[in-house]
């Protein structure tokens, strides 16, 4: 094993400021040459190619990588009004939490009403000032970050209703200059609170598997990558990162867009990046959701059956088009464990319990080859849907 330091290379699919790339490239700093990797046959009668995968790059992926939720904690405390604000009802993995985390509420005991936040920081900001005049008992709400709902949290803490957060950057985060706090908790995954770490980490894990397609070997990747949330930046950043880590040779060819220009604008650029790039192997993309919004006609179009389509989330629509040939991979977080975890926060607040332990999860890789299930539901090593219901019964 050798290393040196270098940087791995983000080809621009189009004109657009990169300040927020050249920040990534500058911290891409050091490189890990692995050796002697195994290779394993992955699709090869019904994908869009027949991928051969380094499966030293993926690491205990395919295994599973989690740790569990907490032991402990207080009773459920019910009989509370909750407002669950959905990151986008026309988003799946938005849609799929909103039903994950009314299911915590109903083993809560908890009255739990969903509104659509339409993925507009604005509505979100309206929905929550509906919910403190609604008399809500505390709101939860998924990947809308702090300063365009700002103002609506403060209110929220005027009012003392609590507003738990899972995927969204606080006011603190030093992209928002570093300022005051305003969510009164936000779900602390694998002993972090900073949801960047969260989406750090995750995005290096799809890399892994984006590398893996590669077969060991230097290749051109087609990241497309959200970036007006600055979740999704932390996680473009991640995923860069990682490339550089592992193969400075490989290209990255920047593929940008925005939640506003779903799906017509977004279609086109992602068009166009498949089109002017002939040479990559691999499109990675960072929401399962794309694939139903156009993303997949896209593809097909292109008629690129050499293009390894590594996915998201695990949604149920992307594990059938994996059953069916047409994605190749999904790095799956578990979104109803992390609901589920959010609940759990907002019960402890509820308690006036101002420990806000590690609600644990992970991730898993799933292709055809590998962790696929026969239905919807992606087996975990860990049930933590009886370790949580274990606590709040108070039998623990």
């Amino acid at each position: 094993m050798t290393t040196e330091t270098q940087a791995v290379v983000v080809r621009p699919v189009l004109n657009r400021p990169l300040a927020v790339f050249l920040s990534i490239a500058v911290a891409v700093l050091s490189l890990i040459v692995l050796a002697g990797c195994s290779t394993v046959g992955g699709s090869t009668d019904a994908g869009p190619q027949s991928v051969v995968l380094d499966t030293a790059m993926i690491g205990s992926g395919f295994e599973g990588d989690f740790d569990s939720p907490p032991a402990s904690g207080p009773e459920a405390q019910r009989g509370k009004t909750v407002w669950y604000i959905s990151c986008g009802q026309s988003y799946i993995a938005c849609s799929r939490s909103a039903t994950d985390f009314q299911q915590a509420g109903s083993a809560l005991g908890w009255n739990v009403t969903v509104v659509d936040g339409k993925a507009d920081p604005s509505a979100a900001a309206n929905l929550i000032r509906q919910g403190i005049a609604a008399g809500a008992d505390g709101i939860a709400l998924m990947t809308y970050d702090c300063p365009g709902i700002k103002n609506a949290l403060i209110e929220a803490r005027t009012a003392n209703v609590p507003v738990v957060n899972f995927g969204s950057m606080d006011c603190d985060d030093p992209a928002f200059g570093g300022r005051e706090k305003l969510f009164t908790a936000s779900l602390n995954i694998r002993g972090s609170d900073n949801q960047c770490d969260f989406w750090t980490n995750y995005a290096k894990a799809r890399a892994d598997y984006a590398l893996a397609a590669l077969g060991g070997q230097p290749g051109q990747i087609i990241h497309i990558n959200e970036t007006s949330q600055r979740g999704h930046q932390c996680e473009a950043a991640g995923f860069v990162a990682q490339v550089g880590n592992k193969c400075p040779d490989c290209i990255i060819v920047d593929t940008p867009f925005t939640f506003a220009q779903v799906p017509t604008k977004a279609n086109e650029i992602f068009r166009s990046a498949i089109t002017r790039n002939p040479e990559a192997k691999v499109v990675s993309f960072p929401m399962d959701s794309l694939m139903q919004l156009g993303l997949q006609t896209v593809l097909d179009s292109s008629g690129r059956t050499d293009l390894t389509r590594v996915g998201a989330e695990g949604a149920p629509p992307n594990l059938e088009l994996i059953r069916e040939g047409k994605q190749d991979s999904a790095t799956v977080f578990p979104l109803d464990w992390y609901n589920w975890g959010l609940a759990d926060t907002l019960n402890r607040l509820f308690a006036n319990d101002t420990k806000m332990p590690s609600e644990g999860g992970g991730y898993i890789q799933v292709d055809r080859t590998h962790n696929l299930p026969a239905d919807d539901n992606v087996e975990l090593p860990i049930d933590f849907k009886a370790a949580y219901q274990n606590v709040w019964s108070g039998d623990r």
